[in-house]
Parts: structure tokens; C-alpha cells; sequence
């Protein structure tokens, strides 16, 4: 008898407390995850109970702690473990799950969920990642609040921006253009408030000045000022001191635009002669933005403390010139067609470096007429060049850039040509001055695919940017 009821006291005692558990659901339910420090904040549990309730209920199915580790760019230090929503906890409220499952997409949802705890505390209202519908569309930002005066606003959460990102940020923009022209847009603040999931510095800079050049590009488009602004900050520094006034802070957010009239002024006025008017005008502009780009990597580059040193804005230029073509935004028939963008900006970077083009030119023709070409032979001619092209800009290609040249494998459905290959073996060469978060694995991939795109082109499309064909090709 004594041996049953302590049985039955043990069980009761596992089971956890519905009133300690329902604000952790509820946190998870927002957006499908909840870090550890956010559902510390939302249950108000110490360390020690918070971490025996979340045991529990990932023991009872309710709740997964995710194996990978979900980095965040916040500057906040190291993240912390990361639970999502299972079904059968999901069933307690009615809510739904999440079927995010990459890194990244994960990472802006937590940021969303720092947002949400912040207008819980201030006891605003407010709805997350709803549909507001209008006429010939809709928006879906990540949170509408209602601010303390009973205006809304919209608040979106986002992370960093690279050029291969500059479509898609026009698109974005470009809905938020067409709403707030629509009469569904009344009552809600025209001053969209950004948060950059990055802490101040080098790469949040160069984060907005990419939000900057997709607002030129659609300025440019539209051939009239914006009937919005955007008004960005870091996600730190809002969390440490949210504001909710309206409009918001100037001396505090960054104002990437003004809404006036006559505010039609694009910086890419400069670059747009350069684009061939064959191209369709969106198109133009993008490749202008891109091509801005490129020559502002340079500028970085080229500052006097980093002449000896190889630079990761080279990266950078090569990724924009790589995503003109082969950016996934494209629609299928777009990545399928001849590279002609990416083709343009390579021709006109290396039109930027005419002693490096020189170089390659000659090095490309040397014993044109006389070498007797074999597979050794042309391996050694590619591997020369593409030590070439890195070594102008101070990087070598047997160290952790690693950078060489090879055929397709006869298992493999792809080209049988020569190409050049890269392998990035330590991150750390792709962080720029001031970063403290090493770029993760895709991030070096996409760096790694974009490189070895651009040294292949080289030798595949040369009379594209500006060589004559190698004898060997």
C-alpha cells in the first residue's frame, strides 16, 4: 500500500504543472521556437526549475531541443540552446508547428520572438506574421503594433543583406510600395521600422547600404518618391531601450529614405549609361545596384592599411558578380538562359583591373602556336592563371584559400570541361574588420561557388570578358 501511493506521488510529481507550463507553450506557439533565455524571460522560472520543466516536457513529446546549433549575429554572446513545438504540445493549445528546419530561417524567427516579448512587457497589442490583405495583394510583416498613441505600425526583423539578396529586397519593397498606396494602409505609421539582427558596425553598415541601393532601385523604377520610409536599428540596441513613439527616434533609428515630394534621386544615376538599353529597366537598375556594388567593394579594398593583406570584399564582388545570373530568386528559365549579367559585371570588373586583364591576356595566348596540348599541360596553363587572378589581389591558392583545377568526374552528370574548383578550409578568411561571428558553412559555400564560378569563366566564356578564346578550349 505504502509502495503504491509513493508510485503515485512520483507521477504526480513528473507531471508538470499546467500553470508553469502554459507560458512556456505559448512562447513556442508564436513562432514554432523559443531559445532558453526567451522562455526563462516568458516563464519567470530560475535556471534550475526552467531547465527540469523543459526535461519534462521534451520527455513527454511535447517539446525538442534542436541538435544543431542556431547561431545569431546579435553580438549578444554565445547562443543558447534552441527547443521547437512538437505536435502533441501544439495539441494543448490548438496551435500549429513549424516546419522551418535551416538555420537561418530559424534565426529570424527567434529575432521575431525578441520583438514579441518586447511588446508583451511594454502591454502593447499587437499581431505576428499575419496576412493583411489588399487590393491586388497582400503583406505579411513580422509583427503590426499598436503603438501607445493607437496608431499602428508595422516592424519587420532583419538579418544580413549581401547584393544576391538586392531582388528580393526590391521585391519586398515594392509590395510595401503598392500598399501603402492602397486605402488599407490608413491608420497603419508610413515609417516601416527595421531591426538588423547584427550589432552595430561594419557589417550592419553594409547590411543597409544594400536596403539603401534597393530603395534607389525603386525609386528609379517608379520615377517617383516612396509613399514610405524605413527607419532602421540594430535588435540590441531596440531591446535594450525599445521605443515605441511615433515617428521613431531620429536620433536613435537611421532613416534610409524620406518621404517627400520630388525625392526621386537614385545613386545609381551614375552606373545606369553603362547597362545596355536592351536590357528591360528593372533589369538595368539591378545590374546598375550590382554594379555599384562591385566598385564599392573596391573602394574598401583598396584603403592603404589592407594593400598587403588579401581582402574579404573580394569575396564579396565575386558573389555579386556571380548572383546577377544565378541568384535563386530567378525563375528557372532566367537561370537557365546564357550568363549574359554576370558575363557584363565580370567584363567590367576586370575593365577596373586592366594591368590583371593584361596579365591573363598574355599568360592565356602564351605558345598558342607551338605548345603541344595535353591534359597536364592545359591543367598547369588554367592553374597559372588562376594564380594569377588571386595573387593580384593578395591571395595564394594553397593555403586556406584553396583553389585548383580538374575535370568533372566520369559518375557525375555535369559538363566534361576543365574548370577551377575552390575549397574555403577556414572560414575566418570571409569575416570582415570588425565581425566577431565566423561565417557558417553555407556561407563559405556560397562563397566557394561564386569564385569558382568566376575563375571557370575565365577560360569558358573569355571572349565574353574581353580575351580571345584559349587554344585549348
Amino acid at each position: 500500500m505504502n509502495t503504491s501511493s509513493n508510485n503515485e506521488k512520483k507521477e504526480r510529481a513528473a507531471v508538470p504543472d499546467e500553470q508553469v507550463t502554459k507560458p512556456i507553450l505559448e512562447t513556442l506557439a508564436v513562432v514554432g521556437f523559443a531559445d532558453r533565455n526567451q522562455l526563462q524571460q516568458s516563464s519567470q522560472l530560475s535556471r534550475d526549475k526552467l531547465r527540469r520543466t523543459l526535461d519534462q516536457m521534451q520527455a513527454d513529446g511535447w517539446i525538442h531541443m534542436l541538435r544543431q546549433p542556431i547561431r545569431r549575429s546579435t553580438g549578444r554572446g554565445r547562443s543558447p540552446g534552441v527547443f521547437r513545438l512538437e505536435k502533441e504540445g501544439a495539441k494543448l493549445l490548438g496551435a500549429r508547428t513549424s516546419n522551418l528546419r535551416e538555420e537561418r530561417p530559424i534565426a529570424h524567427v527567434l529575432g521575431m520572438l525578441d520583438v514579441w516579448l518586447a511588446i508583451q512587457k511594454a502591454g502593447l497589442e499587437s499581431a505576428t506574421d499575419a496576412v493583411i490583405p489588399f487590393s491586388g495583394g497582400q503583406l505579411r510583416p513580422d509583427h503590426r503594433v499598436t503603438l501607445p498613441d493607437g496608431r499602428q505600425a508595422l516592424i519587420e526583423v532583419e538579418q544580413d543583406a549581401t547584393p544576391s539578396l538586392l531582388r528580393r529586397i526590391t521585391s519586398s519593397l515594392r509590395n510595401k510600395q503598392k500598399f501603402f498606396t492602397h486605402e488599407a494602409a490608413q491608420g497603419i505609421s508610413s515609417t516601416v521600422r527595421m531591426l538588423v539582427a547584427l550589432p552595430d558596425g561594419s557589417n550592419y553598415q553594409r547590411t543597409l547600404g544594400i536596403w539603401q541601393q534597393a530603395i534607389d532601385v525603386l525609386i528609379a523604377e517608379l520615377e517617383a518618391p516612396l509613399s514610405f520610409q524605413v527607419a532602421a536599428l540594430p535588435l540590441d540596441l531596440f531591446l535594450d531601450t525599445p521605443n515605441w513613439s511615433e515617428p521613431p527616434d531620429p536620433t536613435r533609428w537611421s532613416l534610409l529614405n524620406t518621404v517627400h515630394e520630388g525625392n526621386t534621386e537614385s545613386s545609381l544615376t551614375a552606373y545606369l549609361p553603362q547597362i545596355s538599353r536592351r536590357n528591360p529597366n528593372h533589369d538595368r537598375l539591378i545590374l546598375a545596384a550590382l554594379l555599384k556594388s562591385i566598385h564599392d567593394n573596391q573602394k574598401q579594398t583598396d584603403k592603404p592599411d589592407r594593400t598587403t593583406l588579401p581582402s574579404p570584399y573580394f569575396f564579396a564582388s565575386m558573389q555579386t558578380i556571380y548572383a546577377a545570373s544565378h541568384d535563386d530568386s530567378l525563375s528557372p528559365l532566367e537561370r537557365a538562359a546564357y550568363p549574359r549579367a554576370s558575363l557584363f559585371l565580370l567584363r567590367h570588373y576586370l575593365h577596373m583591373h586592366r594591368p590583371l586583364r593584361d596579365q591573363i591576356s598574355r599568360r592565356v595566348q602564351a605558345g598558342s602556336t607551338t605548345m603541344r596540348w595535353n591534359t597536364t599541360v592545359i591543367f598547369h596553363r588554367m592553374q597559372s592563371i588562376v594564380d594569377l587572378f588571386l595573387g593580384y589581389h593578395n591571395w595564394r591558392s594553397d593555403g586556406p584559400l584553396l583553389a585548383s583545377v580538374e575535370t568533372a568526374a566520369w559518375n557525375t552528370n555535369e559538363p566534361r570541361n576543365f574548370r577551377a574548383v575552390v575549397n574555403i578550409r577556414h572560414r575566418d578568411i570571409l569575416m570582415y574588420p570588425g565581425d566577431t561571428l565566423v561565417p557558417d558553412a553555407k556561407m563559405a559555400r556560397e562563397a566557394e561557388q561564386a569564385l569558382s564560378w568566376v575563375l571557370t569563366a575565365l577560360f569558358r566564356y573569355a571572349p565574353d570578358v574581353g580575351f580571345k578564346a584559349p587554344p585549348f578550349w
